[in-house]
């Protein structure tokens, strides 16, 4: 198949078929993946494929490893879950906007759109106008406004995007040979800085082949780096890849962002106000010394009712127990593949605030 023929719907879902072929997929997971599929070219459009790349959506189009399929499945079914919503328009425009920034921000209101709706609240999608400061999403609870202003963590400079593509890309690597083989695999950098873990990237990916040779579960640690394959009879589970060492001073960075959304004010002070950082992450920090620092940005600001941190990860870490400052939440995963891990931060303990907060985390 030419490169071009991806550029239609009908080339694209082609080679997702042969993929699905490819990795034995069972005929309910092709059936979902194939409606999710539809979703998206029936909301996004025909032309869809001809624009730039250069968006979350249309990116994560061109990448055929199972985990993948169900990535763009379980994200097409959120489209069509707030389709009918005012302003959906303007969030698609902006999904397939030429701004990686701009399109991964859109797709994170998807994201928690969704999840506020799980939870069973009604919400208004709020339109985005140059030089005016407005929250990206209203929930009504009783009679209650709760508005919600959404960041990404997908502009941090420097070290953790090379970190993120790494990830990515060593994972549709491995994917690749867990499929030819049947085989799983798990790789826990044990901590490893991301420069390190670089450079051991074919080192890695020639061992997992080796290790495959065999029928047995295996377990060798390569350089510090613990690898673990074994083969299952429970269906199609993605590799594993966790523990890059998260960078100090990254941890500012997004003490910085918090406290730059605070300062441009774009949550009203007479309705409760949250503001929430989205970010799908390779790596995951230290829990409590990300909230320890938080607590002090959210506190400069006590029109600001609430924090949360949303990383989700394909990594499961313990939960640190929570204290009067904060909690953890580890959520649900809807689409098996990752793992919702949510910090709390409160200024106001209001307790219609925390019911809200206690009923949103629970349906994630």
């Amino acid at each position: 198949m030419k490169m071009n023929d991806l550029r239609t719907w009908d080339g694209l879902l082609a080679t997702v078929t042969k993929s699905m072929d490819r990795n034995n997929m069972p005929q309910d997971k092709r059936k979902w993946v194939l409606e999710g599929y539809a979703e998206i070219r029936n909301l996004m459009g025909e032309d869809f494929l001809n624009m730039s790349s250069n968006s979350v959506a249309r990116s994560l189009l061109n990448n055929f490893a199972p985990w993948a399929l169900f990535k763009n499945s379980t994200f097409g079914n959120k489209l069509k879950a707030i389709k009918g919503k005012n302003n959906f328009e303007d969030i698609k425009q902006r999904l397939a906007a030429d701004n990686l920034e701009n399109s991964y921000g859109a797709e994170a209101e998807i994201e928690v759109a969704v999840d506020i709706m799980k939870a069973g609240f009604c919400i208004e999608l709020i339109k985005s106008e140059q030089n005016k400061r407005t929250p990206d999403i209203r929930v009504r609870s009783g009679n209650l406004w709760i508005n919600f202003e959404i960041t990404t963590l997908r502009t941090w400079p420097g070290k953790s995007i090379i970190a993120d593509r790494l990830y990515w890309e060593l994972m549709t690597r491995l994917d690749k040979i867990c499929s030819a083989h049947d085989r799983f695999v798990e790789v826990d950098f044990n901590g490893m800085r991301m420069e390190k873990a670089q450079t051991n990237a074919e080192l890695i990916e020639a061992k997992v082949n080796d290790m495959f040779q065999s029928s047995d579960e295996t377990k060798v640690i390569v350089d510090g780096i613990k690898i673990h394959a074994w083969k299952s009879d429970t269906g199609y589970s993605p590799p594993y890849i966790h523990s890059f060492s998260f960078i100090i001073n990254e941890m500012n960075a997004i003490s910085g962002k918090v406290a730059y959304k605070i300062d441009r004010k774009q949550l009203p002070s007479n309705e409760y106000g949250i503001l929430l950082v989205f970010t799908h992450t390779a790596f995951l920090p230290d829990f409590k010394s990300l909230a320890d620092n938080l607590k002090k940005v959210i506190e400069m600001d006590r029109d600001l009712d609430a924090a949360i941190i949303e990383y989700i990860s394909h990594k499961q870490i313990d939960i640190p127990p929570s204290s009067d400052e904060f909690k953890v939440i580890h959520g649900a995963s809807h689409d098996e593949l990752y793992n919702h891990y949510y910090i709390i931060l409160q200024n106001n303990r209001d307790k219609e605030l925390s019911e809200f907060l206690g009923k949103f985390t629970a349906s994630t």
